[in-house]
C-alpha cells in the first residue's frame, strides 16, 4: 500500500514538470533546473560517448579493408576520406572528451560525430563506380542507428543530425550518385522511415 502511495506521489510530481515539446527542455518555473540536468546528464553519459567515439574510430578504420576488397582501384581516394579526414576528426573528438570543457558541448560533439561519419560515407558513395555505390548504403543506416540508440543524444540534437544525414543522402542520390533512379527511391524511403522511427525511440 505504501509503495502504491509513493508511486502515486512520484507520478503527480512528474506531471507538474513542463517540457518544451520540441527540445524536451524544462520550461516555465522549472527552466532553472535545465542547466543542472544538462550537467548531470553529461556526467552520466560521458563514458558512453567516449566508448561510442572509440567504437566509431575502430569501425571506420577497419572498414578500410572493404575498400581494398570491393574497389581496389579507388582505395587511395577512399582512404584519403577515411584516414585523412574522418578518423582524425573522430580521434580529435575522443581526445577532447578528456578536457573539462567537453561536458558543456558534448551534445554538439555527438551530432558532429554522426554528421562527419555520414558525410565521409556519402563522399565515398559519390566516388564509387555505379555498380558498387550501393554497397556503402548500409553504413548510413548503421550511423542512424548509432545516432538514436548509442550516443545518448537529446532529442533535438539527434533529430537534427538525423535529418541532416537523410536529407543530404536524398539530395546527393538524385543529383550526383551513379545509382539507378528506382534504387534511390527505395533507399530514400527506407532512410526516411528509419529516421522517423529513431526519433520516437
Amino acid at each position: 500500500m505504501a509503495d502504491e502511495i509513493n508511486q502515486s506521489v512520484v507520478e503527480d510530481d512528474l506531471r507538474k514538470f513542463k517540457a518544451n515539446p520540441v527540445t524536451l527542455a524544462f520550461k516555465g518555473e522549472e527552466s532553472e533546473l535545465e542547466p543542472h540536468f544538462l550537467l548531470e546528464y553529461a556526467t552520466s553519459s560521458l563514458n558512453q560517448l567516449r566508448f561510442a567515439l572509440f567504437s566509431a574510430l575502430v569501425i571506420y578504420t577497419l572498414f578500410g579493408i572493404l575498400d581494398v576488397a570491393l574497389i581496389p582501384d579507388f582505395k587511395n581516394k577512399f582512404w584519403s576520406i577515411r584516414y585523412l579526414i574522418v578518423t582524425p576528426v573522430l580521434l580529435g573528438l575522443l581526445i577532447f572528451s578528456f578536457f573539462a570543457y567537453f561536458k558543456r558541448i558534448m551534445q554538439v560533439v555527438s551530432a558532429i560525430l554522426v554528421i562527419v561519419s555520414a558525410f565521409g560515407l556519402l563522399g565515398m558513395m559519390w566516388l564509387a563506380p555505379i555498380d558498387l555505390t550501393n554497397f556503402y548504403f548500409p553504413g548510413i543506416i548503421l550511423i542512424l542507428v548509432m545516432n538514436y540508440g548509442f550516443l545518448k543524444e537529446r532529442f533535438i540534437w539527434a533529430s537534427s543530425a538525423g535529418i541532416i544525414v537523410v536529407s543530404s543522402y536524398i539530395t546527393l542520390s538524385f543529383s550526383v550518385f551513379n545509382t539507378p533512379f528506382l534504387l534511390n527511391v527505395v533507399n530514400s524511403f527506407f532512410l526516411v522511415f528509419v529516421n522517423i522511427i529513431g526519433m520516437f525511440i
